[in-house]
């Protein structure tokens, strides 16, 4: 009879624990806040999958820029975002958070080139993506980055909700589009 009692108890404990981490892990607790720290430092590239995506299923305006030219590129479909100065240029897109990743298109130069992509509440920036360039040399045309949008504030909890997500580049950074859409 104990050991039934005992084996109860591990099993209410270990459901007991498996709801609290759910809990913390999509309610924004201390696991998701560590999640999304660990994701911002190591951001996914997809390896081996460089292709341009043919369509988006992201809802998404651009609602401001800044410093940034719109070039052409050999893809007679796609375009990039370039710094037109000295200064680093800026984006911002306003997107509804309908799945927890965005993919995009970034590329870098080299070492000196930077991404970053900051969800903009108020006054204040909270950086979802951080990226420097790898070593000398251009990263693959249509190398698929992502983006945790469930690391935006409210992003796990509430699906479709808008949020603005600023794009600055630095050095020779590009970022590649398809029309007006930069997440897929």
């Amino acid at each position: 009879m104990t050991g039934r009692r005992t084996a109860r108890a591990l099993y209410a404990l270990a459901m007991a624990v498996a709801v609290w981490a759910g809990t913390a892990w999509y309610g924004g607790g201390f696991l998701h806040d560590a999640w999304c720290l660990f994701a911002r430092e190591l951001p996914v590239e997809h390896a081996g999958q460089d292709r341009l995506l043919a369509c988006s299923n992201v809802e998404q305006e651009i609602i401001g820029q800044s410093a940034l030219r719109d070039a052409p590129t050999d893809n007679r479909e796609w375009r990039v975002f370039e710094r037109s100065g000295p200064l680093p240029g800026s984006l911002l897109v306003r997107a509804r958070l309908t799945a927890p990743r965005f993919l995009f298109y970034p590329r870098f130069s080299g070492p000196g080139d930077r991404l970053v992509i900051s969800q903009v509440i108020g006054k204040d920036r909270k950086i979802l993506y951080d990226q420097r360039g790898p070593a000398p040399g251009w990263t693959p045309v249509g190398a698929i980055h992502e983006l945790c949008v469930g690391c935006a504030d409210q992003g796990w909890s509430r699906p479709g909700t808008p949020v603005d997500l600023e794009i600055v580049l630095e050095g020779g950074a590009q970022l590649w589009h398809k029309d007006a859409f930069i997440f897929f």
